[in-house]
């Protein structure tokens, strides 16, 4: 029935026809599944952590569950929860990039500089492309005050950002500390 419910676009029917279901068999993984991606969808986040905690305690196998559960825990703001996690992935299973991005962000959220500069090191390298990357790695050198460090990245990266305005304001302000005047002008 959850199923017919969603193909209209009736969430809310097919998330209680879920609860009816669990209350049969609350062990029933096909619909605890749903019920996450339900959830997940409507950005119930509560909920869908509650739900991915059942599923992990049927079957504590699946990554991919964990990894829900941290990008989850990152948008509620658990950042204890979050690096926790992380770390705990990080010693189970194979490197994950996006694992791994919301770890880095919660270090540096919580000012752990030297930590996120190594994993924000480590992503670079698994996607240079990336400007939030790149914008971390430069923010984290401007909150240490390593003003040659981030103007070498800015500098690295001046053709392909070069449209950002971010990267002219952190240009600026590293050549400024640094006493360039003539490059802040």
């Amino acid at each position: 029935d959850a199923k017919t419910y969603l193909k209209r676009d009736n969430i809310n029917a097919a998330i209680d026809s879920c609860h009816e279901s669990l209350t049969i068999n609350p062990a029933n993984l096909e619909t605890l599944e749903l019920l996450i991606d339900l959830y997940d969808n409507e950005e119930k986040y509560i909920e869908t952590i509650n739900s991915v905690i059942r599923v992990l305690r049927i079957d504590s196998d699946r990554d991919e569950l964990i990894q829900l559960l941290i990008r989850v825990l990152f948008n509620i703001n658990d950042y204890e929860s979050v690096i926790y996690l992380s770390e705990y992935y990080n010693n189970s299973y194979i490197f994950n990039f996006d694992v791994n991005l919301f770890y880095a962000n919660t270090l540096l959220i919580k000012e752990d500089y030297n930590e996120a500069l190594n994993l924000f090191k480590k992503l670079n390298k698994y996607d240079t492309n990336n400007l939030e990357i790149v914008n971390s790695l430069i923010s984290i050198h401007m909150d240490m005050n390593n003003y040659n460090d981030a103007l070498k990245i800015l500098i690295n990266n001046k053709e392909k950002y070069h449209r950002d305005e971010k990267f002219y304001y952190n240009y600026a302000i590293c050549n400024a500390h640094l006493g360039d005047d003539k490059e802040v002008i």
